[in-house]
């Protein structure tokens, strides 16, 4: 992206961890912010933070499994700002637990959040960038979408389809010039894991190790400043001293 001033980005789990983090980057670089979020006062003062440092952020409540409400967001962003340029899908949700514990509610909501909720922003924003002959879609996955958990089999489950998401939407999106890639994420320390504490648990040295939520706004960055001849389309990112 060879000018970030004035482009428009809807980031969605934007209240805290990587979604927070992506924001604020996006943010310093000049681009004005949607940040989206089921958590509404975590969000208006993630959005007070972005303000603060200088930057146009508009702050919406949203449950990404409703499409009504994905809808009126996306009105809500081309009203205010007249376009939409970037994509994060990055709200997400995990339990601990294989088949016989992963309970019928903990399955609806993984799928709804971490599957369903990509596909409605997708649907939604593309039209709008297919018009514009551009965009960039970036999908937050996980490196349990490559190899199955024994542990987290929701999770791991959606994100295998996450990577078949991107896959797909990357072949439909590139004649209309819109690239879409998928961040695979090894461990990385945000408040992501609160639903598991119980289950597992990293004391202070291990989450030194982790990556931080800094580290993938970095690879959402690099993703962006690419040329118009290259994709990164799928970014590994581990943890390297795990």
């Amino acid at each position: 992206m060879e000018n970030w001033q004035g482009k428009v980005a809807i980031v969605t789990g934007a209240n805290q961890g990587i979604g927070l983090a992506v924001s604020k980057r996006l943010s310093e670089r000049g681009v004005k912010v949607v940040l989206a979020s089921n958590k509404a006062d975590e969000l208006a003062a993630a959005q007070d933070q972005l303000r603060a440092q200088g930057g146009e952020a508009l702050a919406f409540a949203l449950d990404v499994r409703d499409k009504g409400s994905v809808d009126r967001m996306v009105q809500e962003t081309l009203d205010t700002y007249g376009r939409i340029d970037i994509l994060v899908n990055n709200a997400g949700v995990s339990y601990f637990g294989g088949v016989q514990q992963c309970t019928e509610e903990q399955w609806d909501e993984t799928m709804g959040i971490n599957l369903k909720g990509y596909f409605l922003l997708a649907k939604a924003v593309l039209p709008h960038m297919i018009a514009a002959k551009s965009g960039s879609v970036i999908n937050m996955s996980s490196i349990w979408g490559k190899k199955g958990s024994s542990s987290m089999v929701a999770y791991s489950t959606s994100k295998f389809a996450i990577e078949g998401f991107t896959q797909s939407l990357s072949e439909e999106a590139k004649p209309h010039g819109i690239k879409v890639a998928s961040i695979v994420l090894d461990k990385v320390d945000t408040p992501f894991r609160d639903n598991m504490v119980e289950f597992v648990e990293f004391n202070d040295e291990q989450k030194q190790r982790m990556l931080a939520a800094e580290d993938v706004a970095d690879s959402v960055e690099w993703i962006l400043s690419s040329s118009n001849r290259s994709l990164p389309s799928s970014i590994h990112l581990d943890a390297f001293n795990w």
